[in-house]
């Protein structure tokens, strides 16, 4: 309560954020972003004709963003690369007999006091795409990762 208030004078920041993983709402780990995209979705159209040469566009189905999620290049050892890359052998077949862990996802938006003030719920979550940004002697940069998510619900739950 005291945190909807706080909204009128002082809305949240975009770079205070969480971001856990989960399986059977329990928390497996918990993973740092510098940048997390794609919290959307859009209806599918489809186009009826009706009398009198007249066109309507009618939902059909809800369509999910897919949500992208940079951060540094982290050790392989972290939960989440181990993760990214068990998927991902799972695709390559080397381990045939095992198939993607989907994993539900949950990003908290958080005051300065750590307070939650909203969050979304990414259900049934599988890595779609990875990349690492361009290596560049001239620049001093972080090594970037991108991790792109494919989820089959999106739910602001906050």
């Amino acid at each position: 309560m005291i945190e909807n208030l706080a909204w009128k004078f002082l809305p949240p920041y975009e770079f205070y954020f969480r971001v856990c993983f989960m399986e059977r709402l329990v928390s497996l780990f918990y993973a740092s972003f510098t940048e997390v995209s794609g919290l959307g979705w859009n209806y599918e159209k489809q186009t009826q004709t009706g009398a009198e040469n007249t066109a309507q566009e009618l939902p059909k189905a809800i369509k999910y963003g897919k949500i992208t999620l940079k951060s540094p290049l982290v050790p392989l050892a972290a939960p989440f690369e181990i993760w990214v890359n068990d998927c991902c052998n799972s695709l390559n077949m080397k381990n045939a007999k095992d198939q993607i862990i989907a994993l539900d996802m949950v990003i908290t938006l958080q005051s300065q006091a750590n307070v939650p003030v909203a969050a979304w719920l990414c259900s049934h979550c599988y890595p779609i795409g990875c990349s690492l940004s361009g290596l560049d002697a001239a620049r001093s940069g972080l090594a970037m990762e991108t991790v792109t998510l494919n989820c089959n619900r999106l739910e602001r739950k906050l």
